[in-house]
């Protein structure tokens, strides 16, 4: 199942809804790439920027992951 990424756990929910309201509007009106993904042995076919959205939050949580390492 999903983690909860700890850095955006501080964001209220509005200000993620903003922030996917304005990642949105820069898309075009008809997605044509897309990428494919594995999850658990099923292969989904997801619009390229979501996969680029979800790259963004692992980079944010691996970033926050090894700023914690760094503090212990």
């Amino acid at each position: 199942m999903a983690e909860e990424i700890e850095s955006l756990k501080d964001f209220s929910l509005s200000k993620m809804e903003e922030a996917l309201e304005r990642k949105s509007k820069n898309l075009p009106m008809i997605i044509a790439t897309t990428v494919h993904i594995e999850i658990d042995g099923e292969v989904y076919e997801i619009p390229e920027a979501v996969n680029d959205l979800l790259n963004s939050l692992y980079r944010m949580y691996e970033g926050a992951s090894s700023k914690k390492k760094l503090l212990k």
